[in-house]
């Protein structure tokens, strides 16, 4: 195990150093998507390559945009309070399916970008006729752009989204009252409104928006954690099955993908069930998404994600939890609040059970995405303790698809 991680660490770090940040769409995506499916090639024997279109600024991306559509609205407040309310509300139209939901409603007005998801099999060991269920072993290949809100040691940095977002709702709300002539509070002049409230008040919310993420490139995340992590864990697992045959699962077939455009709102896992939903993921189908490995004592079991609408399957939280408190890992389980995993994509279709794992703190001030995120702040342990977890969730599946033959 020990030159498992050695291994995974080094692949990591020659990542970050050949590739650099790799926002999605760019060129240095392209190049971690071939480097990925080299390892995949050298481990496996097996190796696909997909593309695929999609709008890389349509969803997280389109953020900034949001923040300064917001401020250019507001200038209008007292003099054309119709332009701000028509506006914001169009603003609110656009950003809660696309930001919000990660849907794809706009994205024809967006330029389209190319990514790829790389994946490989591993069948068990009488091969591919003794396949009675697949797991989808994932992780993402692209990164993030920087997010100043994430890197700020402060409790208030992590609410900014928040602000900016109730700041939103509160103009749309006085536009629409100083638009129909409402003596808003009866005592106010709407002249004190603009130069009291909204000017001090909600033109910081809005900054907020417009600062969330940076797009330059050279201070983007070189997503160590968020998410070579996930796979290198992915490649190590293979490796060792590759390496201890009477370790690799016997009822199961291993289909282990690297997603790309995740942080572009999951287009690369979207992609790939729209192309494979009939033939790989056909049959009995679970997911295992590894997402963030860096500390030791802040496993997550995730039960849901709120911002896609999903509740995994009670039944398989239950037997990963079960497997954390087994290895008496430091974990709780936890509803992702705000953004997206790739699991949720799956979740979404029905087509699977579904679950993200993950090991990473995520307050303020931590690494998650942010330019700080290397390999420096990773914890080894985190990593070793992650292909445990893994082997042991894979073992059970394994055993649970046996007995339903």
């Amino acid at each position: 195990m020990e030159q498992v991680l050695k291994y995974q660490r080094g692949f990591i770090q020659r990542i970050i150093d050949l590739c650099g940040p790799r926002l999605p769409g760019s060129e240095e995506e392209k190049r971690a998507a071939a480097m990925i499916a080299d390892e995949f090639m050298s481990v496996t024997g097996n190796v696909a390559v997909e593309e695929f279109s999609y709008a890389a600024k349509a969803c997280i991306g389109a953020i900034p945009a949001f923040g300064a559509g917001l401020m250019i609205a507001g200038i209008f407040f007292f003099w054309l309070p119709l332009v701000t309310l028509v506006m914001t509300a169009a603003l609110l139209l656009f950003a809660v399916p696309q930001i919000i939901l990660y849907r794809e409603w706009f994205d024809v007005f967006f330029p389209k970008s190319t990514s790829r998801n790389v994946y490989s099999i591993i069948d068990p060991p009488g091969g591919s006729r003794y396949v009675k269920a697949t797991l989808v072993f994932s992780a993402h290949l692209d990164s993030s752009w920087h997010c100043p809100p994430f890197a700020a040691k402060n409790v208030l940095a992590r609410y900014k989204l928040n602000y900016g977002a109730l700041s939103t709702f509160l103009l749309l709300l006085l536009s629409i009252a100083r638009y129909l002539g409402t003596d808003f509070l009866g005592v106010v002049p709407w002249s004190m409104w603009w130069t009291m409230v909204i000017v001090p008040l909600l033109y910081p919310g809005f900054f907020f928006l417009f600062r969330y993420l940076l797009y330059d490139k050279e201070t983007a995340s070189p997503g160590a954690m968020d998410d070579l992590s996930g796979i290198a864990t992915t490649l190590g697992l293979a490796r060792i099955y590759r390496a201890q045959r009477k370790k690799r699962p016997r009822n199961i077939r291993l289909l282990l993908v690297a997603f790309g455009a995740e942080e572009a709102g999951l287009r690369g896992s979207r992609a790939f069930i729209r192309r494979h939903r009939d033939d790989l993921l056909a049959g009995d189908v679970w997911v295992l998404n590894v997402d963030g490995v860096a500390d030791r004592n802040d496993f997550l079991c995730m039960e849901g994600e709120a911002w896609q609408m999903v509740r995994y399957d009670r039944e398989y939280v239950d037997m990963v939890e079960g497997v954390m408190k087994e290895m008496g890992l430091g974990y709780h389980r936890w509803t992702m609040d705000a953004g997206g995993t790739d699991a949720a994509e799956f979740a979404k279709a029905g087509i699977a059970r579904a679950i993200t794992v993950s090991a990473q703190d995520r307050t303020p001030g931590s690494n998650y995405h942010t330019r700080y995120d290397t390999l420096d702040r990773m914890d080894p342990e985190a990593m070793k303790l992650m292909n445990e977890l893994c082997m042991r969730i894979v073992s059970q599946i394994d055993a649970k698809s046996a007995g339903n033959q």
